[in-house]
């Protein structure tokens, strides 16, 4: 900051999840979980930002889907 001391943020833990399920080397169906845990945590701005220290991130985000390789 303007008086020299570090800016930093809290020790946070994050869990990601990841499964799929092949079908015939062709389709995979999957789901995924960022932030499983749904855990509130920041990271630090750039040095230059006074007014907004602490960027927050992304909540529990879930997805499913299909892989085709053809």
């Amino acid at each position: 900051d303007d008086e020299g001391n570090l800016i930093g943020n809290t020790p946070f833990f994050v869990v990601f999840l990841y499964a799929g399920y092949h079908i015939k080397n062709n389709f995979t169906f999957f789901t995924r979980f960022k932030n499983l845990l749904d855990a509130r945590y920041y990271h630090t701005s750039s040095l230059n930002v006074t007014t907004f220290v602490a960027v927050p991130q992304d909540p529990l985000r879930w997805n499913i889907g299909i892989n085709w390789k053809f």
